[in-house]
């Protein structure tokens, strides 16, 4: 899925130098690309490249960053969903997370990051993640574009990376202990549960229900 910033006739370009058969589509063209009898095993969302991150107005530059990344992106997974066929999706971003104190980050393209769990466990045949390079002129550089292909043929690719420069980073989680001081549950204690009917709440309140 093209950018128009170069980034996505970059990449196509070293796919087709490894003999991959590449379709090149723009935002707007994806029912036909991705229509019945389509072979696509692999999709790249470059669409979500550049955007505004000067000042001006929050509200539109928040509604353009959902249009070209997280509502685009959950367009294509519904679109990939009904196909019910294996594939990877790599969505390509720019400035959606902070890496280097250096970074030029732009907070409107989170909700694209945190969302792409959720597409992946909603679509258990997708399997979805995230690169975000460093937001420059040069995006469209080999290095940048060698390190997006790695990615998107890695046997195991993580949920969301980064590159910047020679770096490649991983998004990780480490469990914490928790102290064994005195618990800010108490037995019989009265909680309320905001959301309680969602399948997060219920799992909550099942387990007060169960220690308290």
């Amino acid at each position: 899925v093209s950018d128009g910033r170069g980034f996505a006739d970059a990449l196509a370009a070293q796919l087709r130098e490894r003999g991959a058969e590449v379709t090149l589509t723009a935002p707007g063209s994806l029912h036909a690309a991705l229509g019945a009898g389509s072979g696509v095993d692999h999709v790249v969302h470059c669409a979500a490249l550049g955007g505004a991150d000067g000042p001006g107005d929050f509200h539109t530059t928040f509604a353009s960053a959902q249009e070209t990344g997280l509502h685009h992106v959950a367009a294509l997974v519904r679109l990939l969903g009904a196909r019910r066929k294996p594939c990877r999706l790599l969505v390509v971003t720019d400035g959606a997370v902070t890496v280097e104190s250096t970074d030029r980050v732009i907070p409107e393209k989170a909700p694209l990051i945190g969302a792409l769990p959720v597409f992946q466990q909603e679509y258990p045949h997708l399997r979805c993640s995230v690169i975000d390079v460093p937001r420059t002129e040069s995006v469209a550089s080999g290095a940048l574009v060698a390190a997006v292909v790695a990615e998107l043929f890695a046997e195991e690719p993580a949920l969301v990376t980064a590159h910047r420069g020679s770096w490649r980073y991983l998004r990780d989680f480490s469990r914490i202990r928790c102290s064994d001081g005195e618990s800010i549950l108490r037995a019989q204690g009265v909680y309320l549960v905001t959301g309680g009917l969602g399948r997060v709440g219920l799992l909550i309140a099942e387990f007060l229900a169960r220690h308290c």
